[in-house]
Order: structure tokens, then sequence, then C-alpha cells
């Protein structure tokens, strides 16, 4: 079985897909807005995903459940945002706007 650093690579690559995909289909009204909100959700589990395995969970259910996804996905936002709003991301964003 492929190490956990793999797992959460391949998951984060399927959900930049997911996503893509879903971009893709944003211009076009002949898609139906159901098909644009599941590449949505799709790629918001496999990101989850993603996370769990890169900070080490093991469980066997992530490959399976997608229960997790609302109290994952609130938490992996608000680490990300907290790291991009961090003092060393303000000072280069406030640098790159002199």
């Amino acid at each position: 079985m492929a190490a956990p650093r793999a797992w959460a690579l391949a998951y984060a690559k399927q959900a930049k897909c997911d996503l893509d995909t879903r971009l893709s289909l944003s211009g076009n009204d002949r898609i139906p807005e159901c098909q644009r909100l599941h590449h949505l959700q799709m790629g918001c589990e496999k990101l989850c995903k993603a996370y769990l395995y890169r900070e080490g969970s093991h469980s066997g259910s992530l490959g399976t459940s997608h229960a997790y996804i609302a109290k994952q996905l609130p938490r992996i936002i608000a680490e990300e945002l907290a790291w991009t709003c961090s003092k060393p991301a303000r000072q280069a964003k406030r640098q790159s706007l002199e």
C-alpha cells in the first residue's frame, strides 16, 4: 500500500481536477447547476482526504466515507486563512503593493 504522503498527493491532484472541471463548466448554460455543484462537492471531499492523509490519518474509512467533510472542511479553511494572513504573508503582501 502507498505511503500516506502519496495518498495525500493523489487526492490533492484529483481535487484540483474536480475543481478545475467545475470552473470550466461554469460558463456553459447548457450544463445543469447540479453538475457544477457535484464537482464542487467531489473536489471538497478529495481536498479533505488529502489534508487528513497529509496530517497522518490512516483510517480505512477515508476511502469510503463522506461524513467527515462537514467537520474537516471548515477546519482546513480556517487553518489556510490563518496561514495566509500570518505576519510574514501580510508583510509580503504589503511589500508587493508598494
